[in-house]
């Protein structure tokens, strides 16, 4: 005998919503890694010499970043189906909102970096660049998340 009361876990459900921040922090974990490794191979690489080097470094470090973190939105996230002229649609958007949490995380971390390097505490370049990398990571966090899920991958209603 079927029961006549059951919950659907839909895109608009609660425990869907949750689920899928719970994804996307996970992945977000994944893309700040990738921001990470690519920032700090950067520096170690090259050097840093001011806050436009570290501007430049967290631009190449956020791109890498993003580049990741579309498909793992794409596929596992959100589950987009988007084919044809959907996908390129679905890119160019998650392009712009992606801009915009480039220009929120390039500027929160430039901002913080430059606060942390000049603040007379004895913390070296690399702990400074990385401090502002943390803050900038966690000041994209929901700009990108609602941007994603209503912008980019919403659901055909």
């Amino acid at each position: 005998m079927k029961s006549s009361f059951s919950i659907k876990h839909t895109a608009t459900t609660p425990y869907s919503m949750i689920t899928t921040f719970m994804r996307f922090v996970g992945i977000g974990v994944l893309n700040t890694l990738v921001d990470f490794l690519i920032l700090n191979v950067l520096i170690s690489l090259f050097g840093i010499s001011g806050s436009h080097t570290y501007a430049m470094y967290k631009v190449i470090a956020f791109s890498g970043a993003v580049i990741h973190s579309y498909l793992w939105n794409k596929y596992w996230v959100f589950k987009s189906v988007q084919k044809g002229r959907g996908v390129i649609h679905e890119q160019t958007s998650f392009v712009l909102v992606s801009l915009v949490g480039l220009f929120v995380n390039v500027s929160v971390s430039s901002l913080v970096y430059t606060l942390v390097a000049s603040s007379g505490f004895a913390f070296s370049t690399v702990i400074s660049a990385n401090i502002g990398a943390i803050i900038g990571s966690i000041s994209v966090l929901l700009v990108n998340f609602f941007g994603y899920k209503f912008l980019v991958f919403r659901k055909a209603a």
